[in-house]
């Protein structure tokens, strides 16, 4: 009769090598019989234990200063510039433009730049230091899209695009206007809660991105939790006040 064959003819089933290894120590030393039973349960313990949840992300310290003044004239790493698609520059960018000899006009015009919404144009400034033309870093070119269709899910979600880019890079301060106001597209408690919602959204969005990073995972997480300084920059004092009144809320 084969070895694992019943009485009855019916054939059962193989043991499993944890049956068989338990049967084989415990003939060997039947004192062994509970060390084996408690082994064999750990290890189902185990095999059924949940996956590790990440660390809990801790919330962002924010700090927005509002400031009345010419966007150039501010000295931070990051300023944030916009255009609407199919417009001309205008505003705090049409001055950058001036200052860099047109050429974000010349790059707009070869379709090197976009401004689709969302879309970000990083343009290296330090070569204009010399000339004291310019105390920033880095223009930041934002796309707020079509005209006429901006609305405050749009600030959403280019400030969202913006706080992922720049803690990404391991920045954690810039300087920006308030999106949707220069023309009044939007008013100033739609865009400030645009603004706030954005900074949520990017901040939960690239702390998602460094939980699946596979290289320098805990350095990436701590740069990403860095205290944040955002300037709110507009040159109408009365806009500046305006804008005070819901983010001191």
């Amino acid at each position: 009769m084969p070895a694992n064959a019943a009485p009855d003819g019916i054939v059962s089933p193989p043991s499993s090598p944890i049956a068989a290894a338990a049967a084989s120590a415990e003939a060997a030393d039947p004192s062994a019989k509970e060390t084996i039973q408690e082994a064999i349960k750990q290890t189902i313990n185990e095999s059924v234990k949940p996956p590790t949840s990440p660390p809990e992300t801790p919330p962002l310290d924010v700090k927005i200063r509002l400031i009345c003044g010419g966007l150039t004239k501010v000295k931070a790493p990051i300023i944030v510039g916009a255009r609407y698609d199919g417009l001309a520059f205008a505003g705090p960018t049409k001055i950058f433009d001036r200052l860099l000899d047109s050429w974000l006009t010349r790059a707009v015009d070869l379709g090197i730049i976009g401004s689709a919404l969302g879309q970000l144009f990083p343009i290296n400034l330090e070569q204009f230091h010399k000339a004291d033309k310019l105390n920033a870093g880095t223009l930041l070119l934002a796309g707020m899209g079509e005209p006429g269709r901006f609305a405050q899910d749009g600030v959403r979600f280019i400030f969202s695009n913006i706080i992922v880019t720049i803690k990404a890079i391991g920045v954690n301060e810039f300087a920006t206007p308030l999106l949707g106001t220069r023309r009044n597209e939007l008013p100033i408690g739609d865009a400030v809660r645009g603004l706030v919602q954005g900074i949520a959204d990017g901040y939960e969005r690239v702390s998602a991105i460094a939980e699946s990073v596979t290289e320098y995972k805990e350095s990436f997480r701590a740069v990403i939790q860095q205290p944040l300084s955002i300037m709110v920059v507009h040159d109408n004092e009365q806009k500046i006040r305006q804008m005070s009144r819901p983010i001191l809320r």
